[in-house]
């Protein structure tokens, strides 16, 4: 992000504050309760999100050097991602051609090449088969490749599309956010812890929740609320992404502040949803990246990593970076925001309720829902 666009955003937010108000749409929305309940809907979310669209895997450190892989299942299809030796990256059904057995089946790691566990088919960095044992049994030609699928390095972090012959332009499809997220130069930056948690809700819930900041005073108040103040934050819609922010308490100061010395990551909290379920965190000195992974109409994968500056992954900082952890993951995603999650979950099927109100300052999560309609739209 340059340097105009954060003073810009810390004088729309102190305007905000100043006047106890933010730019709002005319009058409140409704979202139905089949939109989280409907198992024809989530599979046609599946389809058309989780299978066209690029989805972020990765942060690029993990795959920093030749041979580097990791292997990755959320998105319903079996993938293999490696750094090849000429330090492109490369992506591939995890299947071998041969019987169809699985390829890789560490996490991540790193390796000179992909040797199937069944037969011994053998595999590149590139995909290509390289040996097949006892080759006489196959006098017909069946040098079949590994299947690829389109990948792109981008904004520090990996990006996917899981579906053979498909096509990906990461840059397209952030349209403007694709320059502001370089500029944070997060390529240069280390993933220093990464989790993932399997739990029982929607997984446009848990979307809902980083689209709102209305809920920070009483959901996080024993928390973070302490460094915020109350419903003071703004929304920018970049179809289908959105960027927000909220008023830090720090920003009260930033009117006696020369405007030049405003420090943008102290006096609010920066965050990009990025459609269709990747939320990226700007806390003060690390950055959160969530990604979300449907597992069923009820249950949600909620990968949380936790992105670094490399020259602060180091001995003397691991307190500070499992202290802010601890906050931040276990306190704030893990006891707040997925609890309250599935607080909505277990009362879906209730009857209580046949949409959920959206208020004038929670239009963001109007925005995103309207996103999702137009993205599964026959």
């Amino acid at each position: 992000m340059d340097r105009a666009t954060e003073l810009s955003l810390i004088e729309r937010l102190l305007g905000a504050w100043e006047s106890g108000t933010s730019p709002l749409p005319d009058d409140e929305s409704r979202i139905p309760v089949e939109a989280y309940r409907s198992t024809e809907r989530f599979d046609a979310e599946r389809r058309a999100l989780f299978r066209k669209l690029p989805v972020i895997v990765a942060h690029a450190s993990e795959l920093a050097a030749a041979g580097d892989f990791v292997t990755h299942d959320a998105l319903g299809v079996p993938l293999v991602v490696a750094r090849g030796t000429d330090g492109k990256l490369q992506a591939f059904l995890n299947v071998c051609r041969h019987r169809g057995a699985r390829l890789a089946d560490a996490p991540s790691g790193n390796k000179k090449a992909f040797v199937c566990g069944y037969h011994g088919w053998t595999y590149g960095l590139d995909g290509g088969l390289i040996h097949k044992p006892h080759p006489e049994g196959f006098p017909r030609d069946c040098d079949r490749n590994l299947v690829p699928v389109p990948v792109e390095e981008r904004a520090g972090f990996v990006w996917v599309v899981p579906t053979a012959r498909a096509s990906i332009d990461v840059g397209a499809f952030l349209g403007p956010l694709a320059s502001e997220l370089e500029g944070f130069g997060l390529a240069r930056d280390v993933a220093f812890r990464t989790v993932h948690v399997k739990r029982r809700f929607q997984w446009k819930l848990i979307v809902d929740a980083f689209l709102d900041g209305y809920h920070i005073k009483r959901l996080h108040r024993d928390s973070v609320y302490r460094f915020f103040l109350d419903n003071v934050n703004l929304a920018d819609a970049f179809p289908p992404h959105v960027r927000s922010v909220v008023a830090r308490k720090g920003i009260e100061s930033a009117r006696t502040t020369p405007r030049e010395q405003w420090s943008f990551r102290s006096v609010l909290s920066l965050t990009y949803f990025l459609f269709p379920n990747t939320v990226l965190v700007f806390h003060p000195d690390w950055v959160s990246r969530i990604t979300l992974f449907p597992i069923s109409v009820d249950e949600t994968l909620f990968t949380h990593t936790m992105i670094v500056p490399a020259d602060a992954d180091t001995d003397d900082r691991r307190a500070h970076w499992d202290k802010t952890w601890r906050l931040i993951h276990e306190n704030v995603f893990e006891r707040e925001d997925m609890v309250a999650a599935e607080w909505i979950q277990s009362g879906l099927d209730s009857g209580a309720n046949e949409s959920f109100t959206c208020g004038r300052f929670e239009a963001p999560i109007r925005w995103f829902h309207d996103a999702v309609e137009k993205a599964i739209a026959p």
